[in-house]
């Protein structure tokens, strides 16, 4: 009798091991919903696993998910294009104007979203939470929940990785050989590219910084208080950063351990293409091609 009780301790703490699930906070506050179709997948099948997930984003299930509990910010902001992303403008000194565009959107809506009702519900809770995950975008005004349950943090990018990305993993990023992000130019630069990468990459660093430092920590202090770290201490604790990239299509880059490309994690298995059978004259020719007749099996 005295070697069953070690026993049972020892079968029921693997037991709960087997069945234990955490809770998960997933952010997802930018309204682009190509960015969204990219993250969810990734939290249903969390979820699917047993784990019971929180999502805050701007598109909610239209039917109920075990373990998917959605906070909705529908309502919080309204704008006339939700992907108003103009992908042809991605390229050198543009793609900074681009950057400029976009913060200057999010700027106001970060305003909007972090004065929702069901955000401040959120930041007045008790509730408590294994891990946060966030997107890595124009959206830092969110890296305070991090620091609110105190979890770890895996930051995920529905694109290639921005130049500030690399700064938070402490990740190379060479501007001799690493082109900045929508830059026109391969691995294999002249002198003048590399000269404009250079630029480019520093305004890019600049531009963010600032922002961050003025605009968007002054919208944080607004809403949550002025106990809340810099952003940017806040972001060099992420534990890991997910890229919806491949090196075969983005080129071979050097990355830390922390940076994983997670390229097509969106993606659904292929379906199986049906076998077509085409009526044919004896000729071996389509007898009519406006009247193509194929017998799908």
């Amino acid at each position: 009798m005295k070697h069953t009780t070690p026993l049972l301790v020892v079968i029921t703490s693997c037991c709960v091991s087997l069945i234990s699930s955490s809770r998960i906070l997933a952010l997802f506050p930018y309204i682009g919903k190509s960015h969204f179709d990219v993250f969810e997948p990734l939290v249903k099948e969390l979820a699917a696993r047993g784990h019971q997930v929180v999502v805050l984003s701007h598109f909610p299930q239209k039917y109920p998910v075990a373990n998917y509990t959605d906070i909705s910010l529908v309502g919080s902001i309204t704008i006339e294009s939700k992907d108003r992303l103009d992908l042809e403008s991605l390229s050198g000194i543009a793609a900074l104007k681009t950057a400029v565009k976009e913060l200057t959107e999010f700027w106001k809506s970060c305003d909007k979203i972090l004065s929702f009702h069901k955000v401040q519900e959120l930041l007045k809770s008790e509730e408590k939470f294994d891990l946060v995950i966030t997107e890595t975008f124009f959206t830092d005004c969110f890296l305070p929940f991090v620091h609110k349950f105190n979890a770890p943090n895996v930051a995920i990018s529905s694109c290639a990785m921005f130049p500030w990305s690399s700064d938070r993993m402490g990740n190379p990023d060479n501007p001799s050989f690493i082109p900045a992000m929508g830059a026109p130019v391969s691995d294999h630069m002249s002198f003048s590219e590399r000269l404009t990468n250079f630029v480019t990459n520093v305004a890019t660093h600049i531009t963010f910084s600032v922002v961050e430092r003025t605009v968007t920590e002054g919208y944080v202090h607004k809403h949550i208080g002025n106990d809340v770290p810099p952003l940017s201490d806040i972001a060099r604790n992420t534990s890991l950063l997910l890229v919806n990239t491949h090196f075969s299509l983005t080129r071979p880059r050097p990355l830390v351990p922390g940076i994983v490309e997670v390229g097509g994690l969106h993606l659904k298995p292929p379906k199986k293409l049906p076998k077509v059978r085409l009526m044919c004259s004896s000729s071996g020719h389509v007898t009519n091609i406006d009247r193509l007749f194929c017998d799908y099996y």
